[in-house]
């Protein structure tokens, strides 16, 4: 039986063997699954805000927020409606203020980084409460209290240091 004096037939035979015991052998196995997370570090904030200025326009008024965020998720986040949103107290979505040269920010996937976002306020957002919400987060930018946007200069920025946003005329 000339069959068995090939060399490519006892090398088949061979990678057959190896490969039956890997499959044999790996059945007593239980794989940790992975979602399950050992020592894990304290967690660390999704989003600080590092910066919130406001400026009276007329009738209305921008909000420009500097934030650091931290993207956990395995893909890129685009900083846009609808995954991120300013909400008023009264549930009603902030619209977003932006220029046709400037595109909104993206965060690549597991990166942390400063962002800016602008929001076009109206008269009645600035007597409710504001939250901004990001996937699995959110962030409180005023608290409940009335902001007299007449008071405010026109066309300067404000600078708001806190929450309450203290400081501005009532």
């Amino acid at each position: 039986m000339r069959f068995f004096s090939r060399i490519e037939v006892w090398l088949l035979l061979v990678l057959a063997a190896g490969l039956a015991w890997w499959v044999v052998g790996r059945r007593g196995e239980k794989p940790e699954p992975s979602w399950v997370v050992r020592d894990a570090p304290e967690a660390e904030p999704v989003m600080e805000l590092r910066e919130a200025t406001l400026e009276r326009d007329y009738g209305n008024a921008r909000l420009d927020l500097r934030l650091r965020v931290r993207n956990a998720t395995p893909r890129p986040l685009p900083l846009r409606p609808p995954l991120v949103r300013l909400l008023a107290g009264s549930g009603r979505e902030v619209a977003p203020f932006f220029l046709p040269a400037e595109l909104p920010p993206e965060l690549a996937a597991g990166a942390d980084s400063e962002v800016k976002l602008r929001y076009w306020l109206e008269a009645a957002d600035l007597k409710e409460t504001l939250t901004l919400e990001l996937p699995g987060a959110s962030l409180v930018v005023k608290k409940p209290g009335a902001v007299d946007l007449d008071a405010l200069p026109q066309g300067e920025a404000v600078r708001i240091s806190s929450a309450d946003w203290s400081g501005l005329p009532r």
